[in-house]
């Protein structure tokens, strides 16, 4: 039970920065199909991916701006 409990906790503070990197780059999160697209835009090149759910698809984006996994 208490490594479920830490589980869910490490996911949920995953989330919480990704979401908060997201606001600071300006991230636009779009609906596609059955699933969600974030885009960012550095200046010079767009980059995208897109995933089932919006936390998937922000962490997604986030490992390929800052690169490696996430």
């Amino acid at each position: 039970m208490q490594a479920r409990l830490a589980a869910l906790e490490a996911e949920a503070k995953q989330a919480r920065d990704d979401e908060a990197w997201a606001h600071l780059h300006a991230v636009v999160i779009l609906r596609r199909g059955d699933g969600w697209v974030a885009e960012h835009f550095d200046g010079s090149q767009v980059r995208d991916a897109e995933a089932p759910t919006i936390h998937a698809a922000l962490r997604a984006l986030r490992a390929k701006v800052e690169g490696g996994a996430r």
